[in-house]
């Protein structure tokens, strides 16, 4: 039966949490006895890919521990055997010691256990309960055709890992190791400074540093140059927004910006676009800080920030706000003008105008339905209120952005 609609979406899905899935027909497979990317091990590899049986899902390792499953099934109109191998993903992230010890195993130098941390941290974690396993069994169910299929787990490790972590310390010479040394050292000061920008706030840096973003930051940890740029570009990410975090920004800020730039990193279609991705994560996560970092404020100012910008389409007042604290309206008033240097009103109104912008930019929402997403009944008012933030009417300010 042709199931080529049904891999096709599982693929896409699969791609969009950063999970490979591989299809390889018994050609492939022969090619690939004695190729990295399955095992060096021409006659181990043979036997166990000739003993799979049809109707079953195997799970196995490699030597890093991530997890993979793989099944036999048929593609295409003439019914062609294809083994699908969906992984590398790991049941939960390594510790450091576990990290310590494979390296050891592996018999890796310093400089190559720190290419190893970098590539298992940009592996997808899934545990077993996750929704992407649950869609692993559906389409076992599809293509097997029952729910009473066998799961076997083998301990042998049938896959290597899709990294080259091939070199011992015997085979790195001390030259080798200076210049991987100077190179490591160079990244990490960077880095760094990148850090330590971003957790201050520092927008007037962010032009010249965001410059110096280029392809030579990206390990080589795999072959394909791609992954290895959006691997890079997931560490990042995560490292600017550990910064922004210390910078005094509030995870609803944090979880918004870094969902939507681990959407863009696996969108990139060429190295260079992860490193304009690049400069683009670290001068956004900059601006974040200066724009939202709580750090300077009182705990009650804190939470009334919060409350505003959770949800900026209910009732606003200076009463209400005032009252959800336990604080009187004058007091509210006061601490927040003298810590903000702008009204609780001017900041509610701004706060809201900027949220106008960014649905007129981003949807095509009704101007009215945009009022109401803003907290503003009167569109009349609205439309008054917008035009003195931006100059423009909202039906001027969308037709612009159309231009």
């Amino acid at each position: 039966m042709n199931y080529t609609n049904e891999l096709d979406f599982f693929t896409e899905l699969m791609k969009r949490y950063g999970v490979k899935v591989r299809m390889l027909t018994a050609e492939q497979i022969e090619e690939l006895y004695s190729a990295e990317l399955l095992g060096a091990d021409r006659e181990a590899l043979g036997g166990f890919l000739s003993g799979l049986a049809p109707d079953t899902l195997y799970r196995t390792k490699d030597a890093l521990g991530c997890s993979y499953k793989l099944l036999l099934m048929n593609r295409g109109e003439r019914e062609t055997r294809v083994l699908l191998i969906i992984g590398p993903y790991r049941q939960e992230p390594p510790s450091d010691e576990q990290l310590l010890e494979i390296s050891e195993r592996l018999g890796l130098t310093p400089a190559r256990h720190h290419e190893l941390k970098l590539y298992l941290s940009s592996v997808p974690t899934l545990a077993e309960d996750s929704p992407l396993m649950g869609a692993i069994a559906v389409l076992c169910e599809r293509v097997f055709g029952t729910r009473d299929y066998e799961v076997v787990f083998t301990q042998e490790e049938a896959i290597r890992p899709d990294v080259p972590l091939t070199k011992t310390l015997s085979d790195v010479s001390v030259d080798d190791a200076m210049v991987s040394m100077r190179e490591m050292e160079e990244r990490d000061a960077f880095e760094n400074k990148i850090i330590r920008s971003v957790e201050l706030g520092l927008t007037g840096e962010s032009a010249k540093l965001a410059s110096a973003f280029n392809s030579k930051l990206f390990d080589v940890r795999t072959s394909d140059p791609i992954r290895n740029a959006k691997n890079y570009c997931i560490i990042m990410n995560t490292l600017l927004r550990k910064a922004a975090e210390r910078g005094g920004v509030h995870p609803i800020y944090l979880d918004r910006m870094s969902s939507s730039f681990a959407v863009k990193i696996e969108e990139c279609e060429l190295s260079r676009d992860c490193t304009a991705l690049m400069s683009q994560m670290y001068r956004d996560y900059t601006r974040l800080v200066k724009k939202h970092s709580f750090r300077s404020y009182s705990p009650v100012v804190r939470r009334v920030i919060l409350a505003v910008e959770s949800d900026l389409s209910r009732e606003l007042s200076t009463a209400t706000l005032s009252d959800s604290q336990g604080i009187s309206a004058g007091y509210l008033s006061a601490v927040f003008k003298r810590e903000t240097g702008v009204t609780l009103t001017e900041f509610i109104r701004m706060r809201r105008m900027e949220y106008a912008q960014y649905l007129l930019d981003s949807t095509s929402l009704q101007i009215q339905t945009v009022a109401l997403h803003c907290g503003i009944l009167d569109l009349q008012y609205f439309s008054k209120l917008f035009k003195r933030h931006t100059g423009m009417t909202p039906s001027e300010y969308r037709q612009r952005g159309a231009k």
